[in-house]
């Protein structure tokens, strides 16, 4: 079951009120810039991340080549094109605002009407998605958390939003682009000139296992505090991004003075083929949950 606000701790509350401020400030450099700052790429990641990047990131394939953002950018061009689809929910109800945006990010998808999991890994293990009778529940917990008289913030309504449409799984496709076009609709500023996009996908991608861990924490075991942890550390380091974009040149490519410390060197040669967060990524960006595999077992039912 996905929390409520009122049972979260004081720390956790506060942490999700940071992200929506950290929000606030990037989406004023996001609005400054063509594409909300989209264009190009990410760096590969050749240190570590405080709040990215996870203890366990050794046992995550390298990535050795850029990040393309092509797919942030694709994603925002849904919003532009259709409107919110949070708006969208709250007017016609969960299940029908997203079969039409997952009609349009995906032609070919259609509702599942068997059983699915991500792929196995070579011990044998995976995650089974809960069944197909689950999904009219999530859809209406989804209606009451997107409601439109709720005051909670924007970034705890986007993080658990996302994690219910990943976690239900309720289309043959396009079940990572849905879910972030979703979460990025919440997240963004209200005010109509705000244009904001933050790439979740390569940030995670780019976190090297980061994401995908601190994700089955929440579902598996309900604790969301890592998770906010890594939106409010993605946040900070998409404004980074866009805060460099925004400086001259010689600013921008000045050395730095710290250097953070060297991400430790992958323990697996295997390639990755988790699921989360996007079923569609390439076999090197693609994110791998096999590290957690040992902690939550084979088989594990990853219900919300």
């Amino acid at each position: 079951m996905p929390p409520a606000w009122s049972d979260l701790s004081a720390p956790l509350q506060a942490r999700f009120r940071l992200i929506d401020e950290a929000v606030q400030g990037t989406a004023l450099l996001a609005t400054c810039l063509p594409q909300a700052g989209l264009q190009g790429a990410l760096p590969p990641p050749l240190m570590a991340h405080k709040g990215l990047h996870h203890h366990l990131t050794a046992l995550f394939p390298p990535i050795t080549s850029p990040i393309d953002l092509g797919r942030a950018r694709s994603e925002l061009a849904v919003i532009d094109r259709l409107g919110d689809p949070a708006a969208a929910i709250r007017e016609s109800g969960a299940l029908h605002a997203l079969q039409h945006l997952a009609r349009d990010v995906c032609p070919a998808a259609t509702l599942r009407e068997g059983d699915i999991a991500t792929q196995a890994d070579p011990g044998g293990r995976h995650v089974v998605f809960p069944g197909v009778e689950t999904i009219a529940g999530q859809m209406k917990r989804l209606d009451r958390l997107l409601a439109a008289d709720r005051r909670e913030p924007r970034a705890f309504a986007a993080t658990v939003a996302l994690l219910l449409i990943t976690n239900c799984h309720a289309f043959t496709d396009g079940n990572g682009r849905v879910a972030r076009v979703v979460f990025n609709a919440v997240l963004r500023p209200s005010e109509p000139a705000v244009t904001h996009y933050l790439p979740l996908r390569e940030i995670a991608t780019f976190a090297r296992g980061g994401y995908i861990i601190r994700a089955r924490q929440a579902e598996i075991h309900g604790n969301w505090a890592p998770l906010a942890d890594f939106m409010l550390a993605a946040v900070r380091f998409w404004q980074g991004r866009l805060t460099a974009q925004c400086l001259p040149p010689a600013a921008a490519t000045a050395p730095e003075r710290r250097r953070p410390a060297a991400l430790p060197p992958p323990r697996t040669p295997y390639p990755s083929r988790g699921e989360m967060p996007d079923a569609d990524a390439s076999p090197q960006h693609a994110d791998d949950d096999r590290s957690v595999d040992a902690a939550f077992g084979r088989d594990r039912r990853c219900a919300l």
